[in-house]
């Protein structure tokens, strides 16, 4: 009878070894296992930092995420310069000419109105004869727009100029001077077409 039940004590010592000791060396390889995805995943992040973008948080924190196609499209759309007017064209003109910056302001004449070198240099000694030059007032001018050419727009400017004392006579007074400029679009840009006294 005591032979046919066996040894309870060793049939009990081998029931605590598999389900006391074999449990705990599982749970120990499994945190060791997370370890490493830890460790794997923390080099892999640091390895990838030049290729993100970080980003304010909502909160305030700082978030890392990849750029988008859309990010990089906003980006650029938002860093693009607005195109000149032909208002500003000409203000630019004016004060180029009044910083005593002659050959740029000359560069910004399309051909029509300086179609040689001599025609430049004509310029540049009448501008070169301003000592000062100031815009009164500027404003699109419409008359006579529908025999205007494509792409043209036409300001009336008052010009306040003070000349150097001793310089040649030329078409521009000292004091108040009225002109009709014509700006023409030209390759995405406007250029100075035409400087005249009436529209």
């Amino acid at each position: 009878m005591g032979q046919s039940g066996g040894n309870p004590g060793h049939r009990g010592s081998k029931f605590d070894f598999f389900h006391c000791v074999v449990p705990y060396y599982w749970y120990s390889m499994q945190k060791f296992a997370l370890l490493f995805l830890a460790i794997a995943a923390t080099a892999i992040m640091v390895l990838s930092m030049g290729g993100v973008v970080k980003k304010s948080g909502i909160s305030g924190g700082v978030s890392t995420v990849v750029p988008t196609q859309s990010d990089f499209s906003s980006s650029v759309i938002s860093q693009t310069v607005p195109f000149p007017t032909g208002d500003d064209v000409i203000r630019t003109f004016v004060q180029l000419i009044n910083e005593k910056k002659i050959p740029e302001a000359i560069s910004m004449m399309d051909a029509t109105l300086v179609p040689s070198d001599s025609a430049k240099q004509q310029y540049g000694v009448v501008f070169n004869s301003f000592s000062k030059n100031l815009i009164q007032e500027i404003g699109p001018e419409s008359f006579g727009k529908e025999e205007w050419g494509e792409g043209e727009e036409r300001y009336r400017v008052d010009l306040q100029i003070t000349k150097k004392p001793g310089s040649q006579e030329n078409l521009w007074d000292e004091g108040l001077n009225t002109r009709w400029i014509t700006v023409l679009k030209q390759q995405d840009r406007f250029m100075i077409h035409d400087i005249a006294t009436g529209p």
